[in-house]
């Protein structure tokens, strides 16, 4: 018997921490980082919005929210799907927070190309997406720590972190938080809402730098629904 319970325990200890990724999952930030000397980084003239993250993080978890609250305005989603975080066995602090994967999501814009990178899943066990050379760069070069979520907006403004506290949705169901969104009240709304805001804001400046004229009107009437080529080799200075 002692043998037995010794066997699982060394078996759930390698399933759910030796498999588990080095990166870490990040902190609560409240700031995107600028570089205005940077050059932007697009694709076929739009530009890159870069997130890197996983299934398993609570901090991505919440971010996510704002992220699509942010892109939507400039562009449509299809095939998001939700899901969970780690579990408290995996994350006891925040577990089971609910969210959003973009592992199969699909974003289209004529502004903005969206390259996303889910690492692990939710057990941490498992490897999803892989970084390209641009992101591994940008990762390694802005994020030395390892910390997720990570966003690159243009290569310009930056985030390592959630802008979002993921201990606002502890014990809420999916339905709870996309029917606190789409009130548009509560506490889970207005940090989802806010982290958008500083999100879209630094896109526009980016698209500004784009194309020098840019003007986009927006508001806060927003529904939650349920290879690469550079157009320049230097992606910053």
């Amino acid at each position: 018997m002692f043998v037995a319970i010794v066997l699982v325990i060394i078996a759930i200890y390698y399933l759910f921490f030796q498999g588990h990724p080095s990166t870490s999952t990040g902190v609560y930030a409240t700031n995107l980082t600028y570089y205005p000397n940077n050059s932007p980084i697009t694709q076929e003239g739009k530009l890159v919005f870069i997130y890197v993250g996983a299934e398993y993080c609570p901090y991505c978890a919440a971010e996510r929210w704002a992220i699509v609250m942010a892109l939507s305005h400039f562009g449509n989603w299809s095939n998001l799907e939700p899901i969970y975080s780690a579990p408290p066995q995996i994350e006891p602090n925040y577990p089971n927070i609910p969210t959003y994967t973009f592992v199969n999501a699909i974003y289209k814009s004529d502004k903005i190309v969206f390259w996303e990178v889910e690492l692990y899943n939710r057990y941490g066990n498992v490897s999803l997406q892989k970084m390209n050379s641009i992101e591994q760069q940008l990762f390694n070069t802005y994020d030395p720590s390892g910390g997720i979520p990570f966003i690159s907006i243009g290569g310009i403004y930056f985030r390592i972190g959630s802008g979002v506290s993921p201990a606002l949705f502890v014990g809420l169901s999916f339905q709870e938080v996309q029917q606190q969104i789409n009130s548009k009240q509560g506490p889970i709304y207005q940090a989802v809402y806010q982290e958008s805001q500083q999100l879209t804001n630094a896109i526009l400046n980016v698209l500004n730098i784009l194309s020098g004229h840019v003007i986009l009107f927006y508001d806060n009437n927003f529904t939650m629904h349920t290879a690469f080529n550079l157009n320049s080799n230097k992606a910053y200075e």
